[in-house]
């Protein structure tokens, strides 16, 4: 059994999106969800998942996910979007850092500016089809 004041925390940073509910759960498309689930296994660790939350439900979205925490991030439309809504993430790339203990960052994302202020060690994911 673990200490679970010794439970490192760690957070994926997705470049992709989901529905967001009020309970905490996230629906996202079934590649990204997998893919989180699997990272998600490890019991000697709290799993937390900041993620794009779309305000509009996606016919592609079919895998469910309940992290500890979950941390919407701004739904970009677009790249200027992302760039319009820098300030908010970094604030909530800070609250992310001050959370945990490890970032995964999912590679590329359309809010990448906050990405250069970030000091807590970070492990990059690229996604590519």
């Amino acid at each position: 059994m673990h200490n679970p004041s010794s439970v490192r925390k760690i957070c994926f940073v997705s470049s992709r999106s989901g529905v967001v509910s009020e309970n905490g759960a996230v629906i996202t498309d079934w590649a990204n969800g997998r893919l989180i689930t699997e990272i998600s296994k490890n019991p000697t660790y709290q799993f937390s998942l900041a993620i794009f939350a779309d305000p509009v439900w996606n016919k592609n979205y079919d895998h469910k996910l309940e992290p500890a925490t979950v941390y919407p991030l701004p739904f970009p439309m677009s790249y200027f979007h992302g760039l319009k809504n820098t300030r908010k993430i970094y604030s909530i790339f800070k609250k992310i850092e001050e959370e945990n203990d490890v970032l995964i960052i999912q590679l590329p994302i359309i809010s990448f500016i906050p990405l250069l202020f970030i000091r807590k060690p970070v492990i990059y994911h690229i996604c590519a089809n």
